[in-house]
């Protein structure tokens, strides 16, 4: 067993610091936390994992980083050339490039309705 230390952020501001147990073995995990302890973290992390499952399927909405994949995919070598070297143009790009994703996938998602 080690133990990791982690910045812990609320609001993109770091506010604590948050130490814990890294065990590297289930009996090592019930030696230390107890049997009944360990059966509710697992049952928590089970809960959670299935919700986050679910609410994946049921929203259909890429995460930020792959909307901005896909965005930056579209973009175009002259449309590239346009913006080239300014930060704001890009991001502005991008942005367009993200609703028209976002309008495609709110069609596809009515069509289907």
């Amino acid at each position: 067993m080690k133990t990791e230390t982690k910045d812990v952020f609320s609001q993109k501001k770091r506010v604590a610091e948050a130490s814990y147990e890294v065990f590297d073995a289930l009996q090592e995990a019930v030696e230390t936390l107890g049997e009944e302890k360990v059966l509710e973290l697992v049952n928590a992390q089970h809960k959670t994992n299935a919700m986050n499952a679910a609410r994946a399927l049921a929203s259909a909405k890429p995460s930020k980083r792959n909307l901005e994949a896909q965005a930056t995919a579209r973009i175009t070598a002259e449309e590239f050339m346009q913006v080239a070297g300014d930060s704001a143009r890009i991001r502005t790009l991008l942005d367009k490039k993200i609703k028209e994703i976002e309008a495609e996938m709110a069609a596809k998602k009515a069509e289907e309705e």
